[in-house]
């Protein structure tokens, strides 16, 4: 059989020989356009391959890339704790050093001041000049 099929084609290529030019011509046009289908369609099939196994990649180095940024971000973030309780020891200070300040100037003011039975018939109240409530500092840092 496969001896026919050949003798079919030399046969073919044959009569082709025997026909005119303009004809011998179609046949190769017809030739170079059903190759160069072939090379066009394998062209295109590869490309999108290519095309997929670039998207897939993309899709793994994006993910690496977002663990990148999300670990940049964490460790940003571990900074600003660290910034805030950096902060808040310094105002917790300020407002110790603050309390002890106005303790000393309470010690310091009490035994210049009559004390308040002494100025209760005097006067009908207490000091006048300390009527301001003392604010307590731990309560501004809540």
């Amino acid at each position: 059989m496969l001896n026919n099929y050949k003798m079919g084609i030399y046969n073919k290529i044959d009569e082709i020989r025997r026909k005119p030019e303009h004809i011998r011509l179609r046949y190769v046009w017809v030739c170079v356009i059903i190759s160069m289908a072939l090379v066009l369609g394998i062209w295109a099939l590869s490309l999108k391959s290519r095309q997929y196994e670039a998207q897939t990649a993309g899709q793994v180095a994006g993910q690496a890339s977002i663990f990148d940024e999300l670990q940049k971000q964490k460790d940003s973030l571990g900074q600003y704790q660290q910034e805030m309780g950096n902060i808040k020891g310094t105002l917790q200070q300020g407002l110790q050093s603050a309390q002890n300040q106005q303790s000393a100037q309470d010690q310091q003011n009490a035994p210049n001041q009559p004390s308040a039975s002494s100025q209760e018939g005097f006067s009908g109240g207490g000091n006048p000049q300390n009527t301001n409530p003392v604010v307590d500092a731990s309560s501004l840092l809540q």
